[in-house]
């Protein structure tokens, strides 16, 4: 009887061994897939960040582009008033010439 229980202690002294490393195995295991998953966190928070400050970029050029836009249309609506002043002095000088023309005619006339 003690025979078997001493077979049986070394059995269960090898059994508790093998345990201990499967044990330690998956603690090692698990602490690499802990790694395994901060650095992708790590990665996907950069790629996140670089992310944003291409957009910020963007939405900072498109502000710029707008800007330049709007000076545009101020730019133009103020040549086409000034062009509208030229037409209406022009479209007068006509009318006074046409008018002191028609006089010239109506002297000539008498």
């Amino acid at each position: 009887a003690r025979r078997v229980v001493a077979s049986f202690e070394v059995r269960l002294g090898e059994l508790s061994a093998q345990l201990a490393e499967r044990e330690a195995e998956g603690a090692a295991l698990r602490t690499k897939g802990y790694s395994e998953a901060e650095a992708e966190a790590r990665d996907q928070a950069e790629a996140l960040l670089e992310a944003q400050t291409r957009l910020m970029n963007a939405e900072a050029e498109i502000k710029g582009w707008v800007a330049r836009q709007e000076l545009l249309l101020v730019e133009l609506d103020a040549e086409r008033a000034e062009r509208r002043a030229a037409a209406a002095e022009l479209l007068a000088t006509q009318e006074r010439l046409s008018s002191a023309h028609q006089g010239l005619l109506s002297g000539k006339d008498e």
